[in-house]
C-alpha cells in the first residue's frame, strides 16, 4: 500500500463525513432531518463515504504513478473507469441509492491531480501549498480539456442528460464546465473563504461557507427540481443572511427557517454541497484547520 494515496484517501472520506455532519444544512441530508430527501439519511451517506475510500486511494495513485510525459487526458480515461467500479461500490453500500455520484466525479479528479502534482514537483503532502492546489487544478484543466466538446452538437442529439438539457436551456456547463475550467468556484469562492476564515469556529465557518458558495456559484440541481428563477430566489435570501452576519452573528435559526421553506419547494442544493466536501479536502491539503 502506498502511504501517501492512503492518507489522501482519508482525506477525500474525511471531508465528505465533515460535510454530511455539518447542521443545519438546508434541504440537505444532515444528523439532525433529512431535509429535501425521502429515500436517504446520515447513515446512508456514511456507508458511502466510507465505500468510497478505496477508490480514493485508487484515483491518487494513479496520479502518482502517471507518466509525466503521457498526455494528461490519458490519465482522465485512467480515473473515469476506477470511477466506475467507484459508483457501483457506492450503490452497493447504499442498495441502489445516488448519494455521492457529483462527488466522485470530482474527487477522482481531485485525488489524481493531487497524485499527479506530487509526484511531477517532487514534494510531500507535509509541504502542500496554496502553489500546490493551483498546480492541481491546472492538471485538472488539461485532463478535462475534451469535457467541452460534449457540449456540441446536441440540437442533433436525441437523448439529452439533464446536463445536456441544462446546457441548451440556460447555457450552464454544470459540472463538466466546472471541471474542464480548473474549477474557478473553489479557487475563487470556496478555498479563499476557507484561508480567510481559519479563526472561525467549524460549525459557523462551514454553514458561513455554504452561504458564500450558494451565492456565487450556480447550482443546478436547484434548477434540475425546481428553475432558475427559483435559484435566484434562494441565492438573495442567502445573500441577505450574509449581509446580516451569517452564523456567526445570527445563530442556526435562519438556517432551519431556510431549510424549512426548501423542504417545503422541493430544493436540495446538492452542487453547493460538493463544493464544501471539495473546499473543506483542500482544507485539510493547505492545513486550514
Amino acid at each position: 500500500m502506498n502511504k501517501t494515496a492512503e492518507q489522501v484517501a482519508q482525506m477525500a472520506t474525511n471531508a465528505l463525513l465533515y460535510e454530511v455532519n455539518l447542521y443545519p444544512k438546508p434541504g440537505l441530508v444532515d444528523p439532525i432531518d433529512n431535509g429535501a430527501h425521502h429515500d436517504m439519511d446520515v447513515n446512508t451517506f456514511i456507508r458511502s463515504a466510507t465505500a468510497l475510500t478505496p477508490s480514493f486511494y485508487q484515483f491518487t495513485l494513479s496520479g502518482l504513478t502517471f507518466s509525466k510525459t503521457a498526455p494528461l487526458t490519458e490519465l482522465f480515461e485512467t480515473v473515469r473507469r476506477i470511477g466506475q467500479q467507484a459508483e457501483k461500490d457506492m450503490f452497493a453500500a447504499t442498495l441502489g441509492i445516488n448519494t455521492h455520484k457529483g462527488a466522485i466525479f470530482s474527487f477522482a479528479l481531485f485525488c489524481a491531480g493531487i497524485g499527479y502534482t506530487l509526484n511531477t514537483e517532487k514534494t510531500i503532502l507535509p509541504q502542500w501549498t496554496e502553489q500546490l492546489t493551483t498546480k492541481t487544478f491546472q492538471t485538472i484543466q488539461a485532463m478535462t480539456i475534451h469535457l467541452d466538446q460534449d457540449f456540441q452538437n446536441l440540437d442533433t442529439k436525441p437523448n439529452l442528460t439533464y446536463g445536456e438539457k441544462l446546457y441548451l436551456d440556460y447555457g450552464i456547463k454544470g459540472i463538466r464546465g466546472e471541471a474542464a475550467s480548473g474549477y474557478p468556484a473553489l479557487q475563487t469562492v470556496g478555498l479563499p473563504f476557507m484561508r480567510q476564515t481559519q479563526e472561525v469556529a467549524l460549525q459557523q465557518r462551514l454553514l458561513d461557507l455554504f452561504l458564500t458558495l450558494l451565492v456565487n456559484t450556480t447550482d443546478s440541481n436547484i434548477i434540475h427540481r425546481s428553475n432558475l428563477a427559483t435559484l435566484t430566489a434562494v441565492q438573495k435570501d442567502a445573500a441577505a443572511l450574509i449581509a446580516k452576519g451569517g452564523a456567526q452573528k445570527l445563530g442556526r435559526q435562519p438556517f432551519d427557517a431556510m431549510n424549512q421553506a426548501f423542504v417545503k419547494l422541493n430544493i436540495s442544493p446538492g452542487g453547493t454541497a460538493d463544493l464544501i466536501a471539495a473546499s473543506v479536502f483542500f482544507g485539510f491539503l493547505e492545513q486550514l484547520f
